[in-house]
């Protein structure tokens, strides 16, 4: 019997596809396998101790997800780093994440301790002052605000907070702020609204010898504001977030300010309304947001105040690029170093917009904590060495508020620091004359830090004009 030659060359082609499919299929199942060999199966993530927090927010927030496949190499380095993004969110005084392996799969355990989220009564009682080394220099209880910060953290158990304030005293303020982080599925999108009103006696209508100039009338009102702000925010990666955000402030001074500062509002005005547009980046790569020993933050934004085209009242523009370097050095020791800068493009800028652009309202250098320094334009840069003193545990005694808070954190830093800067492109008046000079600072001092973020430091300094002081700087972020 003969076969046909074209079947021939039929069957040897077929067979060439078969063998080549074979050849494809075992070398893929040979590197699944090894894949998987090399591997850890995700089988289930198991979390207990959040009673408000919903599950799905904690899921959202470690970068390790159920299902997936990941090296063994590589699980105890980012469930270390699940830990920090957890600790970040502010919703947990503690957190740990353990694992339990077999046959190649891995079960993920997470418990964490959670605040106390709602402060019905949280009183607020402190110095209006910019800073609380002024108003230790000569203390009055007029210069005091007192009041009441009704808040509720994790409002819903999804990581948004509800802030109503009402606060009393030098500067009387009224404010809802309402802020939810996941508006999408996908838990990109967030969403923060802000709508606030604010009067008061006093106002700091100059600035002279490099101090605030205070303007005060008990019988009127000298200053009002109110406003709103609406803050879409978008973080697709855990450490990136861009921030778009639209704000509108209307501003009323009395003629009494005006004719003391005709440039309070520019142009001798009494009112302006400014509508505002700002963009902002950060990338937070820092292993503990409210006191890092390791990693990096670079803060950017760029906003513009005034609708030119409608409201003309004003025009402002302004950027700031903040860069900050944190290393452990090894042993007890730590670095950290970096610059913060802000630059206004007007040539002319309002007195009451000057606070962004000047040292001593937001940012001080070390040392000049006690002066205003007005510019355009502004830039510090500092250098930090920590030694890490103890960090331990505190037994508190067994009540019941006080269980809620055991075992305290405690950890003590010794440190000396540096820091120069300055205030640039502002035209010396009123005999400001720290205006348009390069600072330096120095010193020596202490960082407490416990829990709910709270850091007390207490720092002694020394600065280019002979003069040195001691100093109290507190930072609690909830």
């Amino acid at each position: 019997m003969q076969i046909d030659t074209q079947d021939k060359k039929f069957g040897f082609y077929k067979g060439i596809c078969i063998l080549f499919v074979l050849n494809l299929f075992c070398f893929n199942s040979a590197k699944l396998f090894a894949q998987h060999n090399d591997s850890l199966f995700v089988k289930e993530i198991y979390i207990s101790g959040n009673k408000l927090t919903r599950p799905h927010v904690i899921y959202r927030e470690i970068n390790i997800k159920k299902g997936e496949f990941v090296l063994k190499k590589e699980l105890k380095a980012r469930l270390s780093q699940s830990e920090k993004f957890l600790f970040n969110t502010h919703l947990f005084l503690a957190d740990t994440i353990t694992d339990s392996i077999h046959n190649n799969e891995v079960s993920i355990y997470i418990k964490v301790k959670e605040r106390i989220f709602v402060q019905f009564w949280q009183f607020q009682f402190k110095a209006a002052d910019r800073d609380i080394n002024v108003w230790l220099r000569k203390p009055s209880l007029y210069r005091l605000t007192y009041g009441i910060l009704p808040m509720a953290g994790n409002f819903t158990g999804q990581n948004d907070r509800l802030t109503v304030s009402a606060i009393f005293g030098w500067r009387q303020t009224y404010q809802l702020d309402y802020r939810f982080p996941y508006l999408n599925k996908d838990k990109t999108l967030g969403l923060e609204n802000i709508i606030y009103y604010q009067q008061g006696h006093e106002i700091g209508a100059l600035t002279v010898n490099n101090q605030l100039d205070y303007l005060r009338v008990d019988q009127n009102y000298l200053y009002h504001k109110t406003g709103w702000e609406s803050d879409l925010i978008y973080r697709k990666r855990y450490q990136v977030t861009h921030t778009l955000v639209v704000g509108f402030d209307y501003y009323n001074i009395s003629n009494t300010v005006r004719d003391t500062n005709p440039d309070y509002l520019g142009d001798n005005r009494n009112i302006i309304r400014v509508p505002r547009l700002a963009y902002k980046f950060v990338y937070d790569k820092r292993n503990y947001a409210f006191y890092a020993t390791e990693g990096d933050l670079i803060n950017f934004s760029i906003e513009h105040d005034g609708l030119p085209v409608l409201l003309k009242d004003v025009n402002v523009t302004t950027t700031d690029l903040t860069y900050r370097k944190f290393i452990p050095l090894g042993g007890r020791f730590y670095y950290q170093g970096g610059f913060t800068s802000e630059y206004d493009f007007q040539s002319f800028l309002p007195y009451v917009f000057k606070s962004a652009t000047s040292l001593g309202y937001r940012y001080d250098v070390t040392g000049f904590e006690n002066y205003i320094i007005d510019g355009r334009a502004y830039f510090i840069t500092d250098n930090e060495l920590k030694f890490l003193v103890f960090s331990r545990l505190i037994t508190l005694p067994h009540k019941r508020i006080l269980n809620y808070f055991n075992p305290l954190p405690a950890n003590l830093y010794l440190k000396i620091y540096t820091q120069q800067g300055g205030a640039f492109y502002n035209p010396v008046v009123y005999n400001n004359n720290l205006e348009n000079k390069l600072l330096n600072g120095f010193g020596f001092g202490v960082d407490f830090v416990t829990y709910y973020d709270f850091v007390m430091r207490v720092e002694y300094s020394f600065n280019n004009l002979g003069k040195s002081g001691l100093f109290f700087h507190f930072t609690e972020v909830f």
